[in-house]
């Protein structure tokens, strides 16, 4: 350990392994600058004067003859000196060598430290100047190499500085220059300012380090057009943890018309660039100018970017996380693009009704709108106003609905497997086709539950044609009878014989008119509705089980309502059901539905009873014998049931929709990124 010495003789005590091995590590001679900026910044300096002696002679070999960094930290006093500068990978640093003070030989093979202090021992302000030549470490055997130097004790109060002066650069010497010792082309006068920025955009845009080269301060508006756009984003890794991520965009004053991407981890409070990307996409357009973008993430650590690569996370762990920042940097770039914008008005001119039609899903309006700009992209239906949009759009916009994106996916990327591939896979990992079908039947339904009530007990008379249909509307719902028939369709009768004795039972037990006498006579208001009959269908379902399901419903006119002659009816035809011979009983059974716009007070009393016994709304008789169950009920009480289980479904369906509609926003635009050919190219 080297002590303080009078006669201004300092000490280099080392291991000359270490000097061979480490004081030309940094990756070029801009990196090595760099160290010694980083330095000075670590040791809160808040401003930092650069001066770089470019050569004017243009027979000089190399452009610079020489660079002094000076910054005005708080020095080194002489009483720490020797442990602070001289001691080189033994216990000074916890986290290194130590040897980054040095990262100067690199440039050249002179430097002289220059450093005044308060020295608290001493208690009086302190300069030392210490020359230092690397020609010196090239013996091996030494393992402390003497240094004369200059010591002294100040006797007025002194600003405190450490200054790096670099002399002598290898780029100068006659022998071929080795690659690391190339004068780097960011320190060469038209570069070193922006050089500069690339490097500590955090310390310059918020006025934290105060730089200026050749006497001229570095100040954001020369770099920026306004504040940086900041995204915070979550990457899953590998081994899929998270971890959250910062992307800072700056908008730069530059004629390039490109994008770097910097990849900075931060180290003791000093944000370092590890690795640069250039990013390049058709979503970049020549009107929005240069970017720098920067991220930065916990994630980053050294180990990490090892040897400022990304060794430590093998080629799946690279590609996963450049694929995560293109796609989070393209997100940003389609947010500020005027093209999309700019499309979906022409869309909406082309096609008016969209917006209202994708009304009941935001996630379904945002398909509707990404798979007519791909198909813009491809057929230009708008640009060349092609008349099959008017049939391709809508055509487009029921298969959505219907939950059929893989298919409308691969006919509009067919030529583009990896988009599609992606897709697919985001489809595996979301309900996507799910919520926005279901969402599109839940709006279809809430709709017809509407058009239900209104033909039922609205202003009837608007409706009497379609009244008369009334049967054949239903059949198509049969949902609104039970979860067991959503989505059934009327199947084609396997046994028409069946269906004519349901049919001619029906006469005989049910083929009568109201009268006021027997309470079930109603004097309807509108035109016609009098004259409006009883309507009957019935539906043939096979079930899960390989037993069947017959549902006989019977549609009373809105004239009658439901009492105790209409009960009396629907039983006599169960029986009738129950011992026909006629009819099969085996792994079947029949379910009878009397509907009518009122039930009288004495019928809802005897169905209100039957429900409570049987835990079943609208139940009225569950035979024992054979599988037959009667059901009772207003068109009103059907509706609002319906309603009720629609609301809650809707409801949850937004919430779905929402979330779904997040996540497509994050992964779809990228997959179109994908099509437009996004790259990140790292930087050499």
């Amino acid at each position: 350990m080297s002590t303080i010495k009078r006669d201004d003789k300092f000490v280099f005590t080392t291991n000359s392994r270490i000097i061979k091995d480490y004081l030309t590590q940094y990756k070029n001679t801009f990196y090595a600058f760099c160290e010694l900026i980083n330095n000075a910044i670590q040791v809160k300096a808040k401003n930092i004067e650069i001066e770089i002696d470019y050569a004017k002679s243009e027979v000089t070999k190399a452009p610079i003859k020489k660079i002094t960094i000076k910054d005005n930290g708080h020095g080194v006093p002489i009483s720490e000196f020797d442990k602070r500068i001289l001691e080189v990978g033994t216990d000074v640093k916890t986290d290194g060598l130590g040897v980054g003070r040095f990262a100067a030989l690199q440039i050249g093979s002179h430097m002289e430290i220059e450093t005044v202090a308060f020295d608290e021992t001493l208690k009086k302000f302190t300069k030392v100047t210490l020359p230092i030549n690397s020609t010196l470490f090239k013996n091996q055997s030494m393992t402390a190499l003497n240094f004369p130097g200059k010591k002294e004790v100040l006797d007025t109060k002194t600003n405190p500085y450490y200054q790096v002066q670099i002399k002598a650069l290898h780029h100068n010497q006659n022998q071929k220059t080795d690659r690391k010792n190339i004068i780097a082309k960011e320190l060469m006068a038209d570069n070193i300012r922006l050089s500069l920025f690339e490097r500590y955009p955090y310390e310059i845009f918020n006025e934290t380090v105060q730089f200026s080269v050749n006497g001229k301060k570095l100040k954001k508006t020369e770099f920026i057009h306004d504040k940086p756009v900041i995204k915070k984003e979550k990457f899953i890794d590998m081994l899929g943890n998270e971890h959250k991520m910062h992307f800072y965009f700056y908008k730069v004053k530059l004629n390039d018309n490109k994008a770097k991407v910097f990849f900075q981890l931060e180290n003791a409070g000093l944000k370092t660039v590890a690795t640069s990307f250039l990013y390049s996409s058709e979503w970049l357009s020549r009107d929005m100018g240069s970017w720098f973008i920067y991220v930065e993430s916990p994630f980053f650590t050294a180990d990490v970017f090892r040897d400022i690569d990304m060794d430590e996370l093998g080629d799946d762990g690279i590609g996963k996380l450049k694929t995560f920042a293109k796609e989070v940097i393209t997100q940003f770039f389609i947010s500020i693009n005027k093209e999309f914008e700019t499309f979906t008005i022409k869309l909406k001119e082309a096609y008016p009704g969209y917006e209202e039609a994708n009304s009941s899903s935001e996630t379904q309006k945002l398909l509707f709108e990404q798979f007519a700009y791909i198909a813009e992209q491809k057929y230009k239906l708008i640009e060349k106003d092609v008349k099959i949009k008017e049939i391709f759009y809508p055509l487009m916009e029921r298969a959505i609905a219907d939950g059929n994106i893989v298919d409308i996916l691969d006919g509009l990327l067919s030529s583009d497997k990896p988009t599609t591939d992606k897709f697919k896979s985001l489809l595996d990992t979301t309900d996507l086709p799910n919520v926005v079908h279901f969402n599109s039947e839940v709006a279809k339904k809430i709709e017809f539950l509407d058009f239900l009530y209104e033909l039922n007990y609205g202003k009837i008379s608007e409706y009497v044609l379609e009244r008369s249909q009334l049967h054949k509307v239903v059949e198509k719902e049969l949902w609104l009878f039970g979860e067991a028939y959503n989505g059934s369709p009327n199947i084609l009768w396997s046994d028409n014989k069946l269906l004519g004795i349901f049919e001619d039972l029906r006469t005989t037990y049910m083929g009568y008119e109201p009268k006021k006498e027997d309470e079930n006579y109603v004097d309807v208001d509108g035109v016609g509705l009098n004259n409006i009959t009883d309507l009957f269908f019935t539906n043939e379902k096979p079930m899960d089980n390989g037993s069947r399901e017959f549902m006989i419903v019977e549609l009373k006119a809105p004239r009658c309502k439901i009492s105790s002659k209409e009960i009396t009816q629907i039983e006599k035809y169960a029986y009738a059901v129950e011992s026909s011979a006629s009819i099969p009983k085996q792994n079947t059974k029949y379910k009878l539905i009397l509907i009518a716009a009122d039930i009288t007070a004495q019928a809802k009393s005897k169905i209100k009873s039957a429900s409570e016994a049987y835990h079943t709304p609208f139940l009225l008789e569950r035979k024992k014998d054979v599988d037959i169950e009667i059901y009772l009920m207003t068109w009103s009480e059907l509706i609002n049931i319906q309603r009720a289980k629609l609301s809650y479904l809707s409801k949850h369906l937004k919430i779905k929709d929402k979330s779904v509609k997040q996540k497509f926003e994050e992964e779809y635009p990228n997959l179109i990124n994908q099509k437009m050919r996004t790259m990140l190219k790292k930087i050499a």
